[in-house]
């Protein structure tokens, strides 16, 4: 078998019964601001958005019908994730459509009550939180009322 890239394995994660994790991103487009969002072609099923500030979050609705995958977790650079609370809460004030695996391993600047916010989320079914030093139970029970969560990651 040739190796896997993980824009095809993305196109999986449509699929009512399959789970994908611990997936190399290495392949996807990163996005730095919303020029760089705007850049992106259409139909993009996955970006990394580690340097995304909170204000050009509102530039992914352009996205909201085809991306499957967001992470704002380290990639290979050791950057700083620029998210926070507002942040989420702008990424849920999106009406995605297809957003099913949200990667936020090490934002620390996303607390508790940034994450109440993703329960409008609805098609969201994987969320990673591993190394979120600012997530407490709390913030965990905030999650509880996501039913439709399949994976919750965490660290």
């Amino acid at each position: 078998m040739k190796p896997l890239r993980t824009l095809g394995l993305c196109a999986l994660m449509t699929l009512p019964s399959i789970l994908l994790v611990s997936c190399n991103y290495d392949d996807i487009p990163s996005v730095d601001d919303a020029a760089d969002v705007r850049s992106l072609p259409a139909g993009t099923s996955a970006i990394k958005a580690r340097r995304l500030s909170d204000k050009d979050i509102p530039s992914l609705v352009r996205l909201s019908d085809t991306v499957v995958t967001i992470r704002f977790g380290p990639g290979s650079g050791s950057y700083d994730s620029r998210i926070t609370d507002e942040g989420l809460k702008a990424l849920a004030n999106i009406p995605w459509k297809r957003l099913n695996d949200l990667g936020l391993d090490q934002c620390d600047l996303i607390t508790d009550s940034g994450l109440q916010h993703l329960a409008k989320i609805k098609s969201l079914r994987i969320l990673s939180l591993e190394g979120c030093d600012n997530i407490t139970d709390a913030g965990l029970d905030a999650l509880a009322s996501m039913v439709w969560l399949e994976y919750v990651g965490l660290s």
